[in-house]
């Protein structure tokens, strides 16, 4: 499909956004949307796309349901049905709730835990935090080789959390690159799905 082609499924995309993120947290609508809006860019296209954000939404909803403190301080991206959960938490009890709600929503195929026990990042972490995805997410959209939109980028306390989809193993060992080459980026860790290989659940 070519890059003009596909402007009526962007249109589409954007509409479906603001339906899909009016009943969820406010958060989670507004990234939502903007996930949505360019669908028709990726790989899972916008149906696709449409069901991650609901199950995103769903899981975080739940979090919000079961206790402000696991909502406040976690952070979930959902790619192809596979939700990887991030953040931290004061307890082992928390932490098992958090990821019991996630596996509850509707969709889900595959709970990636990379929720830790113990205090947050101060407010400064927090700051090169974002800046590292930040420059990272530029440094993607504007590598020709890499399909930036595939890619689900979080950073927390220097790690570089990364889920998604690859074109192919050279496509992904750039991106993991322009992450490692960032300042401040302790160490990567992909959740990164090569398009040949199977979804979890997929065909059992």
């Amino acid at each position: 499909m070519k890059l003009t082609d596909r402007a009526p499924a962007m249109a589409l995309a954007v509409a479906l956004g603001v339906a899909v993120g009016a009943c969820s947290p406010v958060g989670i609508a507004l990234t939502g949307g903007a996930a949505i809006g360019s669908a028709g860019l990726s790989e899972r296209g916008v149906g696709g796309t449409v069901a991650d954000v609901r199950m995103r939404s769903a899981i975080s909803d739940g979090w919000w349901r079961e206790s402000l403190d696991i909502y406040s301080r976690l952070t979930v991206d959902v790619t192809e049905g596979r939700a990887l959960v991030m953040g931290y938490l004061p307890t082992e009890e928390q932490r098992a709730t958090a990821i019991r709600i996630a596996w509850q929503a509707d969709g889900i195929r595959e709970v990636i835990n990379e929720v830790q026990v113990g205090d947050p990042p101060g407010w400064l972490d927090s700051f090169r935090d974002r800046s590292i995805t930040t420059q990272l997410r530029s440094r993607l959209t504007f590598d020709g080789n890499i399909l930036a939109v595939n890619y689900s980028i979080t950073t927390i306390a220097g790690t570089v959390f990364l889920l998604g989809v690859a074109q192919n193993p050279e496509e992904l060992q750039r991106v993991t690159d322009h992450a490692r080459a960032i300042g401040g980026v302790q160490r990567v860790v992909s959740y990164v799905r090569q398009r040949s290989d199977p979804l979890p659940g997929a065909g059992s």
